[in-house]
């Protein structure tokens, strides 16, 4: 065997074929720089995703919560502020549908408006008279045809969150307070101008009466209905022709009882305003 020959079987030798596995020590895998260094640490990593989802859920169900409790709270606003509209329609500007869409009796308060990407396409918030919230869409091609959806407070469409319903409806309750204001305005002083005519009205009268005593006699006094002891309905009675009759309201004639009753003859018993 020549040198050639020796070096090619010594280089077989030592060459492993192709796909041998090297069983060096050296080429051992390093299981703890993909697997966890212990079964130890593994097992903290599944917990720590177990709690992961957990806590995923939790959130989520929170969230369920707060938004069911929004919504609940939302309806429940629109109809008090509905009821409040009942007392005062008039105190906001409303709109109605067109005739044949359904709901024709009911009114209905903007709470907020918009312009879709459809330039003849106007959106509109509304808070109807019933107490529900509703969605009108309204064509501005000419024709003027509305489309009402209810409002869907646990799904809201996208722009009108429930942040808008909430600033709609404090809005329209500053309205609706300030409306209140006015007409409480008004009242008082209504009130005072009727209490001023009243009192003209009283000084008036107390004027014209103190003009005629009520113990002097009258030249009809004969022929007055009324007896001495009879007392005068509280509003005065102005039956006689002008002030011929003495006035009195709600006193008795005391000071003319006794002579009328030794020139008048006894009379059977009548009521307090029979004659």
């Amino acid at each position: 065997m020549n040198r050639f020959s020796r070096d090619a079987n010594q280089t077989t030798e030592q060459t492993p074929p192709f796909g041998a596995t090297d069983t060096s020590p050296s080429a051992e895998p390093l299981h703890g720089a993909w697997a966890g260094s212990s079964p130890d640490e593994a097992r903290r990593l599944l917990e720590e995703v177990q709690l992961l989802g957990s806590r995923m859920r939790n959130n989520r169900r929170r969230a369920q919560q707060i938004d069911r409790r929004a919504a609940a709270y939302a309806s429940r606003l629109a109809r008090h502020t509905a009821r409040l509209l009942q007392h005062m329609p008039d105190a906001i500007p409303a709109i109605r549908p067109v005739a044949g869409t359904g709901a024709s009796t009911l009114r209905h308060y903007v709470l907020k408006h918009d312009l879709l990407e459809a330039p003849d396409r106007m959106r509109l918030l509304v808070v109807s008279s019933d107490g529900r919230l509703r969605i009108c869409t309204a064509l501005t091609d000419g024709k003027r045809s509305r489309l009402w959806n209810d409002y869907e407070v646990a799904n809201p469409p996208a722009g009108l969150g429930l942040s808008v319903v909430f600033e709609g409806l404090s809005s329209l309750i500053v309205q609706l307070e300030s409306a209140v204001g006015k007409t409480e305005q008004q009242s008082d002083d209504h009130a005072l101008d009727v209490d001023g005519l009243i009192a003209d009205s009283e000084a008036k009268l107390s004027k014209a009466g103190s003009r005629l005593s009520p113990v002097d006699p009258l030249p009809d006094d004969d022929n007055d209905d009324w007896h001495s002891n009879d007392v005068m309905p509280p509003e005065g009675d102005l039956k006689s022709h002008g002030f011929e009759h003495r006035i009195s309201f709600g006193g008795m004639r005391e000071s003319a009882a006794p002579a009328a009753s030794a020139t008048t003859p006894a009379s059977p018993a009548r009521g307090r305003f029979q004659r």
